[in-house]
């Protein structure tokens, strides 16, 4: 496995990105910490120009095949990096991205546990713009953007776009170079993996669509929403005023739904020559008119382009009223069809709303969605959850494009598993994702979306699934089995293991060998969110002890928690774990009580006190994964048992005789008195004559 290298290749072996199986300790002093045996991490050196949001920068230094000069990013635990995209990342060799050098797990001293990082080479490069989230409008020379920035981020784009990476994180801020007078030189993206894509996104960089769901609920996206935020960046470098200056994301999103991105953000500034012609092809809307990386590529080489067809915008002839606010636009009143299901449900039921996109849209395909989305909300009933499922289906049906709305969530179906961690990691309530989930919100939202950039057969098997999993209650399955489903890069979310930045079924056993050293720890391992990661991570070894975990019976339980650890140790072929072995073995009192026999109790508990100092799991588990243990044990005790039951009978019968005769005995008493004293006497007369003799 790659995370067991512990190595750091140098320039020309970049691409292996090597990444630490286990996190090395801090310094005491927690001045610095040894990532590996190459590179070293300095908490008390900050780079906040580097930050991205949560995620925190420090300096580094590598030595040997590392660069000297590093920094790293620690990744905050409320969020999954892009561990899956990291070594494909790393294979890229461009002077506009900056240079993976290793990844892994590491113990963080600042925040007290372990925590995911990636280092990257230092150019000494800063940010072009300190603050993208308030105005911008640079006013930059249009030649000085195409020769310094447009012209080498392109490289950059194509080169991901090749290794079928999405970037996810274009804007302003997250550009790096130095600035020279006027001009800008050595320009670079920043760091695209440390966050999931969008998350530290302002909606003024995402498309209309994207913008609309919660930061972490966008999911990953498409190239083409990469060319919009590239569009959307060099705009405002290029303006000299902001048109939205002061407006809230809401707002925002508003007013390109209205105007369209273009004029939104510079319809006071007047370019002039081919920029223009450059600004409009990015910045489109619809997706099947934006230019893409072939029509930028030709524009830099000279050649004039023709604009696609535009797509038809559906604008109603007169507006609806929908709770005292006004459309005229069917994707607004999507787009607040959540923030107020009840006046929905009225302007449903009145007729207004059919009678609206009738007669006022005129659109076939808007009707038909409408009437279809209108079905299904009826088909769970007029339960307390129908507003919010009305509102749901109609704005799917509305805008198809849009996020799915659902209560307070907003998101798109590749977001939704990333979403649900976040959740579960904020301890918020997960029930409108298991609501989600359950009504099969995904295939409606699959049916009636354009279908450009899905993969709607993996869509659809994924959330088929995952309502097949919510059915059942059994330990292993359930909404935690969906987290780690929907979400392959999320670590292990249990509360046992707090602290821990767990990634697979080693890096669990060897956080509860930390864990067995506190005093605190828990009486069992295993928990719903740890077994159901299992269950994803590696099914063989947890699926068939499901039943046996979530027994009321403890021996059942605490067999099958030595099966379940053991089951990991001798897959993986691990080291020895004198903390697990101890405190399993400590939890044994439930199988000794499972033992009748005194005297193969205690000498259980014997074997068990030697054994569990080796730390080898399979050997203990050996005590107890034997038939004859148990079957000789209780064949013992039934055999037991019957003796007692017929001891006890004829107690009660002679009892019973002695009650109803006094009597009772007497005469038997007598004559084997006499026979005994015959016997005796004949004893002493034998003794007696050898004596003589």
């Amino acid at each position: 496995m790659e995370d067991q290298k512990d190595q750091i290749e140098g320039a020309d072996s970049a691409a292996d990105a090597p990444e630490e199986s286990a996190p090395e300790k801090p310094a005491a002093s927690a001045s610095s910490v040894r990532f590996n045996d190459h590179i070293t991490i300095f908490p008390s050196q900050p780079l906040p120009h580097l930050d991205r949001g949560p995620v925190k920068a420090y300096g580094a230094t590598g030595s040997g095949k590392a660069p000297s000069k590093l920094y790293a990013l620690i990744c905050h635990p409320q969020y999954s990096p892009r561990t899956n995209k990291a070594s494909s990342y790393a294979t890229l060799i461009n002077p506009c991205l900056p240079r993976l050098v290793t990844k892994g797990v590491i113990d963080w001293p600042q925040d007290k546990q372990q925590c995911y990082v990636f280092l990257y080479e230092d150019n000494n490069l800063t940010p072009i713009v300190k603050d993208d989230t308030a105005s911008i409008a640079l006013g930059l020379k249009p030649e000085i953007v195409t020769s310094a920035i447009v012209q080498p981020l392109v490289s950059a784009l194509t080169d991901m776009r090749n290794k079928d990476l999405i970037h996810g994180a274009i804007r302003p801020g997250n550009l790096f170079g130095r600035q020279k007078a006027q001009s800008i030189e050595s320009i670079a993206f920043g760091d695209c993996l440390s966050l999931p894509c969008g998350v530290d996104m302002p909606a003024l960089y995402e498309t209309v669509e994207r913008a609309m769901a919660d930061p972490i609920g966008r999911g990953v996206g498409t190239f083409e929403d990469d060319m919009y935020s590239f569009g959307v960046t060099l705009a405002v470098l290029l303006r000299s005023h902001d048109p939205m200056e002061g407006l809230s994301d809401r707002e925002i999103i508003q007013h390109k739904m209205e105007h369209g991105t273009f004029s939104s953000l510079i319809s006071k500034d007047r370019f002039g020559g081919s920029i223009l012609e450059l600004m409009r092809g990015l910045l489109f809307d619809d997706v099947n008119q934006r230019w893409t990386l072939e029509d930028v590529e030709a524009w830099l080489e000279g050649q004039r382009l023709t604009n696609k067809p535009p797509g038809k915008k559906i604008k109603a002839k007169r507006p609806i009223i929908i709770g005292g606010q006004k459309y005229s636009l069917p994707e607004l009143v999507a787009y607040n069809s959540a923030e107020d299901p009840v006046a929905l449900v009225e302007c449903v039921e009145n007729d207004d709303m059919f009678q609206w996109i009738k007669r006022a849209t005129e659109s076939k395909i808007l009707l038909e969605n409408y009437e279809r989305a209108y079905g299904l909300a009826q088909e769970g009933g007029r339960d307390s959850n129908y507003p919010d499922r009305l509102a749901t289906r109609l704005s799917i049906a509305l805008h198809p494009e849009a996020p799915i709305r659902y209560r307070e969530l907003r998101v798109f179906p590749d977001g939704i598993g990333k979403s649900l961690s976040n959740a579960i990691i904020r301890k918020s309530n997960p029930q409108s994702y298991h609501d989600l989930i359950a009504n099969f919100f995904v295939m409606q939202w699959i049916d009636m979306h354009n279908g450009a950039g899905l993969d709607i057969s993996s869509l659809t098997n994924r959330f088929g699934t995952c309502r097949k999993y919510i059915k059942q209650k059994q330990i292993g399955y359930g909404l935690e089995r969906c987290v780690y489903y929907l979400n392959p890069e999320s670590h292990c979310l249990s509360s046992k293991l707090n602290g821990f930045y767990v990634r697979n079924a080693e890096d669990m056993i060897r956080a509860f060998e930390k864990i067995s050293s506190r005093a605190d720890k828990p009486l069992r391992f295993f928990d719903r969110h740890s077994v159901a990661f299992l269950s994803i991570k590696d099914s063989k070894i947890v699926e068939r002890f499901l039943h046996d975990l979530q027994s009321p019976d403890e021996f059942q339980v605490v067999m099958a928690e030595l099966k379940v650890l053991e089951a990991i140790q001798r897959k993986f072929k691990m080291e020895k774990f004198k903390g697990v072995a101890k405190w399993i073995a400590d939890a044994m009192e439930p199988v000794y009580a499972h033992i009748h026999s005194r005297i193969r109790r205690v000498k259980l508990k014997e074997n068990i006190e030697k054994i569990k100092q080796s730390g080898d799991l399979t050997k203990l588990l050996a005590l107890f994964d034997n038939d004859k243990l148990f079957t000789r044990d209780y064949d013992e005790y039934r055999e037991a048992m019957k003796h007692y039951l017929l001891l006890d009978k004829e107690q009660k019968t002679l009892e019973l005789r002695i009650e109803k005769d006094p009597t009772f005995g007497q005469s038997t008493g007598r004559t084997v008195a006499a026979i005994i004293s015959c016997f005796v006497a004949a004893l002493v007369i034998a003794f007696t004559v050898m004596v003589e003799l």
